[in-house]
């Protein structure tokens, strides 16, 4: 399982730390947000101690999201050592070898599904954060593949992405993060809007 070594805090109580995944050949994202006294930490990947310990400076870990079936990363040790659920659809937790999951968003997010990606694929949206939307595959937003869908031959059914996009806009945000790739600090709801109009 990747590790990675450095957390990057990006304001607004917002986390981030990445590393290369040989297994999948591809770099594994993962967030955190403080709000509300505590961490909800999102399809979370191994964190070096003195990375773990920064980010614990920021309130103790509340809740563990996965955005879809794919996604189990590190979910369950993170889950067993801080003794808090894993929140998932139950579509995104059917094949999970481990505990059972809440199917209902964590406390303070809402929750979009988002058919057509990975199965199970769903958003969470904070209002009070900046405006802040979690992503899982259905976008990504790598250096080699920059602000784009999934591409066709990953997804369950590629013709429903857009409209499972064009769902996304009825929050209102300005930040994305992403489980693939860099996130988005402002402008994104403009980026999105642009992107779902140009899969028309």
């Amino acid at each position: 399982m990747a590790r990675a070594d450095e957390l990057h805090s990006l304001g607004r109580g917002l986390f981030v730390w990445s590393a290369f995944d040989s297994s999948v050949r591809a770099e594994l994202w993962s967030s955190a947000v403080a709000h509300d006294g505590g961490l909800t930490v999102f399809d979370p990947i191994a964190l070096a101690s003195d990375a773990l310990i920064e980010l614990l400076e920021h309130g103790p870990v509340r809740a563990i999201a996965l955005t879809n079936a794919n996604h189990e990363r590190d979910a369950w040790r993170w889950s067993e050592r801080y003794e808090v659920p894993v929140h998932a659809r139950a579509e995104a937790a059917a094949g999970f070898a481990t505990a059972t999951c809440i199917d209902a968003p964590p406390p303070g997010w809402q929750r979009r599904e988002l058919d057509g990606a990975a199965p199970g694929e769903t958003a969470y949206h904070h209002a009070a954060t900046g405006g802040l939307t979690v992503l899982g595959d259905i976008l990504i937003n790598l250096a080699t593949h920059p602000f784009q869908p999934l591409p066709d031959k990953y997804c369950a059914d590629p013709k429903v992405v857009p409209q499972s996009l064009a769902r996304l806009l009825d929050l209102q945000f300005e930040r994305l993060a992403f489980a693939h790739g860099e996130p988005i600090l402002e402008g994104a709801y403009g980026r999105l809007a642009a992107l779902v109009a140009s899969l028309r």
